[in-house]
């Protein structure tokens, strides 16, 4: 089974969005004003692995996959996702092709901060805020223009 076809059975044509996939596939409507690009087999871990906009955002992050066009109009479209009915056959067949990749949990990226201490704890939440929002003014030059 093609990546393209995955993609159609769980994100119907109607939600605009375009899929390309280096496995030579693609779906979606030729039109559409954005496209998911997966360059890389490592997106689908990352996707398989934690199959939410964090597997998105990790998979984008280091490069594997491409949102060409409004990553936040992307996000729109494709979520909520759908719930996809797949038959017992779509089933089997899926679990034999992404099951290896579900399984194997690719490292995050490097991009991505590992916090220690318990969730939520005073540390921690510092942690993140420290590595999120002390950048130099600099950063913010950049990003505010």
């Amino acid at each position: 089974m093609k990546l393209a076809e995955v993609f159609a059975l769980v994100v119907p044509e109607d939600r605009g969005v375009g899929f390309r996939a280096y496995d030579g596939s693609a779906s979606g409507p030729p039109d559409a004003s954005v496209v998911l690009d997966v360059r890389a087999p490592r997106a689908v871990e990352f996707v398989a692995a934690s199959p939410s906009q964090l597997g998105l955002a990790r998979a984008y992050v280091t490069g594997d996959l491409e949102i060409i066009g409004d990553p936040y109009e992307a996000m729109m479209r494709l979520y909520p996702p759908v719930k996809p009915h797949f038959s017992l056959a779509e089933k089997a067949r899926l679990v034999r092709q992404f099951l290896p990749s579900a399984l194997k949990r690719p490292a995050p990226p490097a991009q991505e901060r590992k916090l220690n201490g318990s969730r939520h704890s005073k540390g921690r939440d510092a942690d993140a805020i420290h590595h999120h929002y002390d950048v130099s003014n600099q950063f913010y030059r950049w990003v505010l223009g």
